[in-house]
């Protein structure tokens, strides 16, 4: 089946449209042109008829209506006008006086016409060539009607010569309309010609292309900046789509590698020597514990970008909440201090397992990042209608070079990037969700070498919060003179 190209028929479409105007366009001109001069034309035989109308009147004072000598007088008007036929009818209809005598040839039309003498006494109109006049008018202390046949046949042929030669002017500028047209829809359907080719060779090998801009009028230029734009995006996505694959296959095959390598060896001479037992079985599991964490985070994200992420909403104790948290957190680590300024009695509607993970990320982030410090400070305190939540450490902060980007997966700053930190790079990421989803925002301040402050706001704590994921978008970055990161 033969691909059917919009372009063409776009192009086509346009041009019998523009084509349709111009022939309805034509025919209005013709009408009109048609209309004014046989108005024109026609007036100057009423014009002359009322002329002839006050001779004839003045006629009638030196000499009867019906005499000879009226009709004389009829025939030399008749041939001094140059017109057919002069009649004087009384308002039977019986003719009195006329240019022709009376005999039975003129009598049929006699007869019509004074039909139309009854039923239309002021009527003037074309027949046979003639245009007659009829008016109604007093002659000798009568009253008639006057009945004038002008020769209409001259007037037109002029109209119908002037007629063919307005068709022939205006069939010629169709003509060159149709070229012109045709010439003028290729020049601004060309852009999107080349819009398409340009598009059909956009792929994910080559999404550096785009469409150029500086030659396009100004709707198709909005409408190429537009698609340019999208490939931006498309292209932003598709780089951290494909960061995102590089870096879990990154993540997995170190667990990979390890549980096969322990595996080998204990195949080979391993499983008898009893320390390297234990310590391979141990491994495996530690790395497998790694990948099942892994693979749980990675879930999460999935079922967020997909809006699969459901949040269990209830009233919770936020302050028993953070102080059940940040004294288990002080359990695991037992080298480090919690020092928590916590405000009773502040009762929020969440998702008490999700908000629960989303403050241990942040205390997790805190010890990995504390450095030589071991003090962590936790406050939770009202804010208005809401309350704020934050972990504050004293290590090594976050260069302004890695802050804006803290919060996309698999992220981890250089100096990070460390065995005894070890991670993944999501938790900021899920830590993000959690909080949008609890209709809150984060607020970062940090500087290098002093620490870091990650702060949870939320605005009302009546609010209740979204089922599920809301759209992923980016949270802002500021990065003020004072260190401040919002």
């Amino acid at each position: 089946m033969k691909k059917r190209n919009n372009s063409s028929s776009l192009r086509k479409r346009i041009h019998y449209t523009y084509a349709l105007i111009y022939m309805l366009v034509c025919i209005f001109i013709l009408g009109v042109f048609f209309a004014l001069t046989t108005y024109r034309s026609l007036s100057v035989f009423d014009d002359t008829g009322d002329e002839l109308t006050e001779l004839i009147a003045s006629e009638a004072l030196r000499c009867a209506v019906g005499s000879d000598g009226m009709r004389v007088y009829l025939n030399s008007l008749r041939n001094s006008y140059g017109i057919r036929e002069i009649y004087i009818v009384d308002p039977s209809g019986s003719l009195i006086s006329g240019t022709t005598r009376i005999t039975d040839a003129i009598d049929p039309m006699l007869s019509e016409r004074d039909l139309m003498v009854k039923y239309f006494p002021q009527f003037s109109g074309i027949r046979d060539g003639a245009y007659f006049y009829i008016t109604e008018t007093v002659l000798d202390s009568m009253s008639v009607r006057l009945i004038i046949s002008f020769d209409a046949s001259g007037v037109f042929s002029s109209h119908l010569y002037s007629l063919r030669t307005l068709v022939t002017c205006l069939l010629f500028g169709f003509f060159v309309f149709v070229l012109a047209g045709n010439y003028r829809m290729n020049r601004i359907l060309a852009p999107i010609r080349e819009m398409t080719e340009v598009t059909k060779n956009i792929s994910a090998e080559n999404l550096d292309l785009r469409l150029d801009v500086s030659h396009t009028e100004a709707e198709l230029n909005e409408l190429a900046v537009t698609i340019n734009e999208m490939i931006d995006r498309i292209q932003i996505s598709y780089d951290k789509q494909k960061r995102f694959v590089s870096d879990v296959s990154h993540e997995l095959r170190t667990p990979i590698a390890v549980i096969s390598g322990y595996g080998s060896m204990l195949r080979r001479w391993g499983k008898d020597d009893e320390e390297i037992l234990n310590e391979s079985i141990d491994s495996i599991i530690s790395e497998c514990e790694n990948m099942k964490e892994l693979v749980e985070k990675l879930l999460f994200l999935t079922r967020h970008d997909n809006d699969t992420v459901n949040f269990d909403m209830a009233p919770v104790d936020i302050s028993e909440l953070v102080a059940t948290t940040v004294r288990e957190e002080g359990m695991v680590h037992p080298d480090f201090t919690f020092d928590l300024e916590c405000e009773s009695g502040i009762i929020f509607n969440a998702d008490e397992t999700r908000f629960r993970q989303a403050l241990r990320i942040f205390l997790d982030n805190a010890v990995k990042y504390s450095g030589d410090s071991t003090l962590v400070e936790v406050t939770l305190r009202q804010l208005g209608a809401g309350f704020v939540l934050s972990v504050k450490d004293h290590g090594i902060g976050i260069s302004k070079e890695d802050l804006p980007n803290i919060f996309e997966r698999f992220y981890r700053a250089d100096t990070s990037r460390t065995k005894e930190t070890g991670g993944y790079g999501l938790g900021l990421s899920i830590a993000r969700i959690i909080v949008e989803n609890h209709s809150g925002i984060i607020k970062v301040r940090t500087k290098e070498g002093e620490g870091s402050e990650f702060s949870m706001i939320f605005r009302n704590i009546n609010a209740t919060a979204p089922t599920a994921a809301p759209e992923n978008r980016q949270v802002p970055h500021r990065l003020p003179d004072d260190g401040e990161e919002d």
